[in-house]
């Protein structure tokens, strides 16, 4: 994290319920430490991707106006397929910005 420059990270968590726990836990992480470094424009670094009526996540970007991209829903059998957010966890860590 100490290699990482605040101003110019964006943050993407990816969870089509919105409450992929592994993905909340990264969010809640990585929102707390962008709320310390920037705290007038922490949201401005955040792009959530996940359902576009429900879910955690989906009540985040509506209540704090972080801009969001909807996973359409004929996506759901292919993530389960592929093992729910495993899609997620296994970038290599440069997509991730080398955090272990």
């Amino acid at each position: 994290m100490a290699s990482l420059n605040p101003e110019e990270t964006i943050v993407v968590p990816v969870s089509k319920s919105g409450g992929t726990i592994e993905t909340l836990a990264q969010y809640f992480f990585m929102k707390a430490w962008l709320q310390k470094a920037l705290p007038d424009t922490w949201q401005e670094h955040l792009l959530l991707v996940t359902d576009d009526k429900k879910g955690y996540l989906r009540e985040e970007a509506d209540r704090y106006g972080i801009v969001s991209l909807p996973v359409p829903d004929n996506l759901g059998p292919l993530l389960r397929a592929l093992g729910g957010g495993a899609c997620a966890r296994s970038l290599p860590r440069p997509a991730v910005g080398g955090l272990p």
